[in-house]
């Protein structure tokens, strides 16, 4: 059974890390994760979130991740699903497709990206997200009058609060050393 006794965070901005909760503050680590940052064999889990899209070289990161994980841990990584729906349909307007992101996978590439990297990959699946239909119609690449009508139509009805739950891009993927 995992206890949590030793958590650590990795976050490279500073101005993130400044906004973090107070309790939380202590437990990460500026800067980006490398093999130097923690011994081998140290967590019974890693995770990362819209992180591994955004990675320049994930053999590399993959690599280190196995050598901190103890045996049998497990990784849980949430990013950007470049055959969603959403992205086949907004193609480049959707958010997936940013400068920012160095490589784009879909539920195939994650499996056989980990599983190169020595993981044996036990689920990739598509994330739902529950939004609001407000926080949907400001997604929805649509002119701003049209988005204002819809937006008062949604309000007249008392539904703008109201949550649905929708695939809106991203994939999961759940993998074991």
């Amino acid at each position: 059974l995992l206890d949590f006794k030793f958590i650590r965070g990795v976050e490279p901005s500073h101005d993130s890390i400044i906004k973090a909760k107070s309790e939380i503050k202590p437990l990460i680590i500026e800067g980006m994760f490398d093999k130097h940052m923690f011994e081998s064999e140290k967590f019974d889990i890693v995770t990362f979130f819209q992180t591994f899209d955004h990675i320049s070289n994930p053999n590399i990161f993959l690599k280190n991740c196995i050598r901190v994980l103890k045996k049998e841990g497990y990784i849980l990584a949430i990013n950007h699903n470049v055959n969603s729906f959403s992205a086949k349909i907004l193609g480049q307007k959707s958010p997936i497709f940013d400068i920012g992101h160095a490589y784009l996978y879909d539920l195939d590439t994650m499996k056989q990206i980990f599983e190169k990297n020595g993981f044996v990959v036990k689920d990739v699946f598509s994330v739902w997200n529950n939004i609001t239909l407000r926080y949907l119609l400001h997604l929805l690449p649509l002119p701003l009058k049209l988005k204002n009508v819809i937006n008062r139509i949604l309000k007249t009805l008392k539904i703008d609060s109201n949550i649905i739950s929708l695939p809106l891009g991203n994939l999961g993927i759940i993998a074991q050393k």
